[in-house]
C-alpha cells in the first residue's frame, strides 16, 4: 500500500489537514475584512508596538490578525514586566495559538529572555527546536542543570565542535564541559581543525592558546596562520627553507589557491622556483598548476591555456573544467574549446551553456551542420543561451507563453484558508515580513497544481514577489504574465523616457535585484526595489538634485525607482549603452568592470562568460534575459539579445 502523502489538495474542500502526525487543520473562514477594520487594526498594532497602548480592544476580535495584538503586547512585557505573571500569560497565548506561524518567533524571543532570570526549568519545558544558535545553547545549558550528564554530553560536544565562533550564550556550555573534564586537548584540537577548514584564523589562535606549546597540532596550525597572513610570503619561505613536510602540503596547496585568486601573476612567478625545489611532489604540483591556471583564467591571461594543458583532466573539478573552456574561448582558440567541452562529463556537457558554446566552436572549426542542429536545440529554451542560439540562426524566440490553468474553485478554497487570509491582511497593512511567514506556512505543503493556483492569487493581490516565487515552486514556467509583470508602470515608463533608457532595463534590474520586494534589504546594506546602497543613493541624489531624506526613503518605491533608474542611466552612458557592462557595474561596481575591460575588442557574450565573479556573471545573463521578457510583455515582441551585445571596445571613454 502506498504511503499517504503529506501534500495538501485544495480542489475538493474549503479546509484541509496537514500530515496526520501534526493533528493540525487549516480551517477556512468566510471572513472578509473591511478597510475600516483593517485600518483600525493597523493603528492599534502600531500603538501597542510603540508602547502607547496597553489594552487590546475586543472590537477587533473578528479580525484575522487579532491574536497577534496580544502577542505584541506580551512581547513588550517580556522586558517591561518580566516575571511569572507575564510568563503565564505568554504560555496561555502559545497554548491557544501554537498553530500561528509567527508564534515560533514569539516563543523564541520569550525563551531567550528566561536565562537572565534563571528560569532554566521553564526554558527546558517550553523549548522547541530552533535555528537560533544562542537559543540552542541556552537550551543545552538548561539541560546541563536539569538532566544527567550522560544525556547531555553528546549534544554539548556538538555545540562545541563547530568551526565558527559560537554565540556568547554557548560559553556556559563550554565551561560545563571543562568542569566535567570533557574539554580535552583532543576535543580542542578537533575544533581547531574545523576552524582551519572554515578559514577562521582568529578562532584558531584562540584555540591554540588552550593547548600545550608542544601539542601535535601547534606546528601545523602556526604554519597555516602564517600562510593566512600572506600566501606569497609563505610560499617564498618554504622555497627558501627547501623543507616541506608531507603533512604540510595542504597548506601550500591552499596558499597557491588563495594567491592565484587574488594575484595570479605572483602565483605564476612563484610556481617556477617551487617546482625547481619540490619537483618530486607530483600531485601537489599538479594541483598547484591547476589553481594557477584557474587564477590566470579569472584574469583573462593567455598563459592559462598552456598551463591547463599540463594538468590531467582527472585533476579538474566542475569549476576548473569550465574555466579551462572559458580561457580558450576568450582567446578564440575554438578547436581547444571544442575539445575541452567534449572532455566534460556528460551531464555537465549537456548543460545549455556548454551546448551553446560547443555550437559556436563547431561553427568556427568548420562543422556548420552540427552547429545548426545544436543551435536549434538550444533555441527551444526560453533563456539567455536560448535567445543567443536563436539569434545565431535568426529564429524567433521560444517565448511560448501559456497562461497557467485557472481553477476558480481551488483559488477560492485557497483564499478562504485562514493562513492565506492572514498573509493577505499582513500584506495589505504593509507588513511584508509577517506576510511572507504566513504565506510560506500556508503554501509549503501544497501540491504543484495548487501552488500554481496560489501564485495566481498572489498575482491578483499585486504581490508580484510571492507570485513569481510560488509559480517557480510549482515548476510551471510558461505563464509570462506572472513571471514578467509590469509593476509601477506609471513611474517606470516616464522615468525611462526622462533618463533616455528603456523601461525593460529598469524592470530587468529591479526583478533581478529584489523580485519587486520594496522592503528588500541585503546583507551588504542595499535597500529597496532597486537595491541601492545608501552612499550610492546619496551621491546620485546630490548630483541630480533629487529629493532624498535618508535611508528610510529607499523603501519608498517612487524614490527608489527614481534614484535607481538615474544610476542605471549613468552606467549605461558610461559604458556606451552596453546593458551587459552596465548590469555588471550595477552588481559588482564600476571599478571592477573597468578592471575587467579587455585590451582589445571582445564579443560581449564572450566577455560576460569570463566575468570572474559567479554571482555577477549570472546576474548579467539574468538581466539580459529578463529585459527580453519584459520587452515582450510590454510590446508583444521580444527584444533581441544580440541588439544589446556587440563587441566591447577597449578604447571606450569612461566618464569620471
Amino acid at each position: 500500500m502506498a504511503a499517504p502523502s503529506s501534500k495538501r489538495h485544495l480542489g475538493r474542500f474549503g479546509w484541509t489537514c496537514l500530515a496526520a502526525a501534526t493533528s493540525l487543520c487549516l480551517t477556512s473562514s468566510a471572513f472578509a475584512a473591511s478597510d475600516v477594520l483593517r485600518g483600525e487594526f493597523a493603528k492599534v498594532l502600531e500603538a501597542i508596538e510603540k508602547g502607547e497602548q496597553e489594552q487590546v480592544p475586543d472590537e477587533l476580535a473578528a479580525y484575522p490578525l487579532y491574536p497577534y495584538l496580544e502577542s505584541k503586547r506580551l512581547r513588550r512585557q517580556i522586558w517591561k514586566a518580566p516575571g511569572d505573571e507575564t510568563d503565564v500569560a505568554i504560555i496561555d497565548w502559545l497554548d491557544d495559538n501554537a498553530a500561528l506561524p509567527l508564534a515560533k518567533d514569539f516563543r523564541a524571543d520569550w525563551l531567550n529572555s528566561l536565562p537572565k532570570r534563571g528560569e532554566w526549568a521553564r526554558l527546558h519545558q517550553y523549548y522547541e527546536p530552533t535555528s537560533r544558535g544562542s537559543l540552542q545553547c541556552h537550551y543545552v545549558n538548561a539541560r546541563t542543570r536539569l538532566e544527567p550528564k550522560a544525556d547531555v554530553l553528546a549534544d554539548a560536544k556538538a555545540q562545541y565542535l563547530v568551526g565558527q565562533s559560537q554565540p556568547d550564550a554557548c560559553d556556559p556550555v563550554f565551561d560545563w564541559l571543562e568542569e566535567q573534564g570533557e574539554l580535552t586537548d583532543g576535543l580542542v584540537r578537533e575544533r581547531a581543525k574545523l576552524a582551519m577548514e572554515a578559514g577562521q584564523p582568529n578562532l584558531v589562535r584562540y584555540l591554540l592558546r588552550q593547548l600545550p606549546d608542544d601539542d601535535s597540532i601547534q606546528g601545523y596550525a602556526q604554519a597555516w596562520l602564517t600562510m593566512r597572513q600572506g600566501s606569497a610570503r609563505y610560499i617564498e619561505s618554504v622555497v627558501k627553507s627547501r623543507e616541506l613536510p608531507e603533512a604540510f602540503e595542504p597548506i601550500v596547496e591552499e596558499a597557491f589557491k588563495r594567491l592565484s585568486r587574488f594575484d595570479s601573476e605572483r602565483a605564476w612567478e612563484l610556481l617556477v622556483p617551487f617546482t625547481e625545489v619540490f619537483g618530486d611532489r607530483k600531485t601537489l604540483l599538479l594541483r598547484s598548476r591547476r589553481d594557477v591556471a584557474v587564477g590566470l583564467a579569472y584574469d583573462r591571461d593567455a598563459r592559462a591555456i598552456p598551463m591547463f594543458r599540463t594538468v590531467p583532466g582527472y585533476m579538474l573539478g566542475p569549476s576548473a573544467r569550465e574555466w579551462r573552456v572559458r580561457s580558450a574561448m576568450y582567446f578564440q582558440d575554438w578547436e581547444q574549446v571544442r575539445t575541452w567541452i567534449g572532455e566534460m562529463p556528460e551531464e555537465q556537457r549537456g548543460e545549455e551553456t556548454w551546448q551553446y558554446w560547443l555550437a559556436r566552436a563547431e561553427v568556427a572549426t568548420g562543422h556548420p551542420a552540427d552547429a545548426r542542429k545544436r543551435f536549434r536545440e538550444v533555441a527551444q529554451e526560453r533563456s539567455y543561451y536560448g535567445y543567443l542560439a536563436a539569434d545565431e540562426l535568426s529564429l524567433p524566440y521560444a517565448m511560448n507563453h501559456v497562461r497557467a490553468p485557472v481553477r476558480a474553485n481551488v483559488q477560492d478554497n485557497f483564499r478562504s484558508l485562514s493562513g492565506a487570509e492572514r498573509a493577505r491582511e499582513w500584506y495589505l497593512i504593509d507588513r511584508p515580513r509577517e506576510a511572507r511567514v504566513e504565506w510560506k506556512a500556508v503554501t509549503e505543503n501544497l501540491e504543484k497544481s495548487d501552488l500554481m493556483q496560489a501564485a495566481q492569487v498572489a498575482q491578483s493581490w499585486g504581490w508580484y514577489e510571492q507570485a513569481i516565487i510560488t509559480l517557480a515552486q510549482s515548476q510551471y514556467w510558461s505563464d509570462l504574465d506572472i513571471r514578467y509583470p509590469l509593476p509601477w508602470s506609471n513611474e517606470v515608463i516616464p522615468l525611462a523616457s526622462e533618463f533616455g533608457i528603456t523601461p525593460e532595463d529598469i524592470w530587468a534590474i529591479t526583478r533581478s535585484e529584489s523580485l519587486f520586494a520594496r522592503d528588500a534589504h541585503s546583507y551588504a546594506g542595499a535597500r529597496g526595489l532597486m537595491q541601492l546602497m545608501p552612499a550610492t543613493a546619496r551621491e546620485v541624489a546630490r548630483r541630480d538634485s533629487i529629493r532624498y531624506g535618508g535611508v528610510s526613503d529607499l523603501y519608498d518605491p517612487t524614490t527608489n525607482l527614481r534614484l535607481g533608474s538615474r544610476y542605471l542611466a549613468e552606467l549605461l552612458e558610461r559604458y556606451d549603452g552596453s546593458l551587459a557592462l552596465a548590469a555588471a557595474a550595477y552588481n559588482a561596481g564600476p571599478h571592477r568592470v573597468d578592471r575587467w575591460k579587455p585590451a582589445y575588442p571582445v564579443e560581449t557574450a564572450i566577455w560576460a562568460e569570463n566575468i570572474p565573479f559567479n554571482a555577477t556573471r549570472g546576474y548579467v545573463q539574468k538581466v539580459l534575459k529578463h529585459a527580453t521578457g519584459f520587452h515582450w510583455q510590454r510590446t508583444g515582441q521580444p527584444m533581441r539579445v544580440s541588439q544589446r551585445m556587440g563587441d566591447i571596445q577597449p578604447d571606450i571613454e569612461v566618464a569620471e
